[in-house]
């Protein structure tokens, strides 16, 4: 057997050991990274699928999830079945969004996951802890001819340009405000990048700061990025001006492609300007240097601005105290609208119901409801004082079965509907409980 065909069979042997269980064991997993390859920002889904033949008692138990070189995002989780080897295994899936923010390779390591399933013939779960394969994704850069600092991955991009006023009515000394909004769809805010306004000559450009949020409207649907910056332009001398362009785009890894969504350049014709006075008051507001030959403004209402600073804070910390104090308030309500209900023959009734068939916890909760009646009286006590002729009969017949321990849910279930009615009816509360 040569060297190839021994990899082939190699190869075969490996994807057999992935379908077939261990002998004796009811619970596996299964680790799957798609892509294998990505770009530095685009997302790889990260899947734990654990199998079972028998059925889940209580969700996964993992582990925080962290990576060093990548942001982690929770995707939808998934249920199901699927049949393997003649045998029908139920499974859950765990997503997540894997997002490397660096170039090479990425280690995800295993993971400790503890899992809630009876082996088969029974019905009670012992929490039985496994470990899921370690995996690597390949990170790749940008192409060389995508500059770095355009960097983008994305399924879609969109961007609104708007202004503060027409354009064709601008004056030496004049602003000009520009607000670009951003929207990427499939990526996150950490990786949009940063604008370059550019410089030109007459105009200057002083660019505030971006404004990131990354959205998840749902683990269904796409993340979405957005950014959005405000840009001011000052105009220093009249005639014919340019706004510089600016570069936008992002990669397509479906087209496998830049798409340009870059702003382009535009021409102004500056008016000329009788006060220009206003040049120097707007550089001061904009916090541009004066040049040594001018004479700087004479700062006005500094008073008044320092007062209206301290009123600011003043309504804030005021604002603060109210809100802490209302939210102490609403928290003891709910405390006290919980406690109440704990303490209600409803809630008693609901837990009855749903430990039936669980042992010691369903005669836990069988006293617990019966005390709300009657706390002196046992269950065969109450139903002979209050409950009717049929019901009392009803009890003699399906005695066993009630106070037993038989999986006999749909008869204890109903026998505690019919007398639960008729003690409601006659109205049998203990004295001092709240129904």
């Amino acid at each position: 057997m040569n060297g190839f065909n021994k990899i082939v069979v190699l190869h075969i042997v490996a994807q057999l050991v992935l379908l077939i269980p261990l002998l004796g064991q009811n619970v596996y997993t299964r680790v799957s990274v798609s892509p294998r390859s990505v770009y530095v920002g685009q997302p790889s889904r990260y899947s734990v699928k654990i199998y079972t033949d028998t059925w889940f008692t209580d969700g996964a138990e993992f582990a925080p999830f962290n990576l060093g070189d990548a942001f982690v995002v929770p995707a939808a989780n998934q249920v199901g079945s699927e049949r393997i080897n003649g045998k029908t295994y139920s499974y859950v899936e765990y997503n997540y969004w894997i997002y490397p923010y660096n170039e090479g390779e990425l280690n995800l390591p295993q993971q400790k996951v503890v899992v809630h399933s009876p082996a088969p013939g029974q019905f009670k779960a012992s929490p039985q802890v496994k470990i899921t394969a370690a995996k690597t994704l390949n990170v790749i850069g940008n192409p060389p001819n995508v500059d770095a600092d355009n960097w983008v991955v994305a399924q879609s991009m969109s961007r609104k340009d708007s202004w503060s006023r027409p354009v064709k009515t601008i004056k030496v000394g004049e602003v000009l405000e520009r607000t670009v909004d951003i929207q990427a769809y499939g990526t996150m805010a950490a990786f949009m990048p940063s604008l370059d306004w550019g410089t030109a000559e007459g105009i200057s450009i002083y660019p505030q700061t971006a404004n990131l949020t990354t959205e998840t409207p749902d683990r269904t649907s796409a993340i979405i990025a957005s950014e959005k910056q405000t840009v001011a332009y000052l105009f220093e001398k009249e005639g014919v001006v340019t706004i510089p362009a600016v570069e936008l785009g992002y990669w397509n890894v479906k087209q496998h492609r830049w798409i340009d969504r870059s702003l382009p350049a535009i021409q102004i014709e500056v008016l000329p300007n009788e006060d220009l006075s206003v040049l120097a008051s707007h550089k001061e507001m904009l916090g541009a240097t004066l040049e040594e030959d001018e004479t700087p403004l004479v700062e006005e209402q500094t008073a008044t601005s320092t007062w209206m600073k301290l009123l600011k804070w003043m309504i804030f910390l005021v604002a603060a105290a109210l809100f802490i104090f209302m939210f102490m308030r609403m928290i003891k309500w709910l405390i006290r609208i919980n406690i109440k209900r704990r303490q209600s023959e409803a809630y008693a009734y609901r837990k009855l119901l749903s430990s039936v068939g669980s042992g010691s916890t369903y005669y836990m909760q069988l006293y617990r409801w019966i005390n709300v009646f009657s706390s002196e009286k046992s269950l065969e006590e109450l139903v002979k004082a209050e409950g009717s002729a049929a019901l009392q009969k009803n009890f003699e017949d399906q005695y066993s079965h009630i106070l037993g321990k038989e999986q006999n849910r749909e008869t204890k279930r109903a026998f505690f509907k019919a007398l639960r009615k008729e003690l409601k009816q006659n109205k049998a509360y203990a004295a001092g409980l709240n129904p």
